[in-house]
């Protein structure tokens, strides 16, 4: 049996065209066409959410918070505070463990807040030292946190950016594998110690 010979036919104004060249044509290009679209809805689905944006909000503020170097003389009278080794908190949340000479910082809602820095054995926030802080939206605000030779032991502190400078640049970014799960939520990447805003006075 032979096979069925093409249907051609003589369009008026593109010329002559195969009925069965066409319908192959039109499956290509509707496969073309399916394909596009899946890319395009895998490329949608790659896209952050509004609920999962790192970048946060506008209105919220930076606080940095950091451990000086290990010295002989820090924590003693008349010189800088002594090393902080051991856990931050805002109000009853744990946000990271810090090492001695690091840094993190974390985006914070403005309002009423209440840090803690406490010792690295303790899992609360109801004992070492706290500082209860007004942040405002946009601000960039750096906290110390140290120890002392004589009591109390553990210290913070809401510090200008230009006295942070001068132990900042011996700091390092605190790894990541410190900071907690309420603290991953929040916390800024950083791979130096941030400098001091524009519109910031000595």
């Amino acid at each position: 049996m032979s096979a069925k010979p093409f249907d051609i036919r003589f369009a008026p104004r593109t010329g002559v065209y195969i009925n069965g060249a066409c319908n192959s044509m039109r499956l290509y290009q509707a496969s073309i066409s399916a394909a596009a679209l899946g890319l395009a809805l895998c490329f949608l689905a790659a896209l952050p959410s509004a609920s999962q944006n790192t970048h946060g909000s506008p209105s919220d503020a930076l606080v940095t918070f950091y451990s000086n170097r290990i010295t002989t003389l820090g924590g003693l009278p008349g010189h800088r505070w002594g090393a902080f080794k051991g856990r931050l908190f805002d109000s009853g949340d744990q946000l990271t463990f810090i090492e001695p000479a690091h840094f993190v910082t974390f985006r914070v809602v403005p309002g009423m807040h209440l840090f803690t820095a406490n010792s690295w054995v303790s899992k609360h926030s109801d004992q070492g030292a706290h500082i209860t802080m007004q942040i405002q939206a946009g601000h960039r605000y750096f906290i110390e946190t140290g120890t002392f030779a004589t009591g109390p032991i553990f210290g913070i502190r809401d510090v200008s950016c230009q006295f942070a400078q001068s132990e900042g640049a011996n700091l390092k970014p605190l790894e990541s594998a410190h900071v907690r799960p309420a603290g991953k939520q929040i916390a800024v990447q950083e791979t130096a110690f941030p400098g001091c805003p524009a519109n910031d006075s000595p």
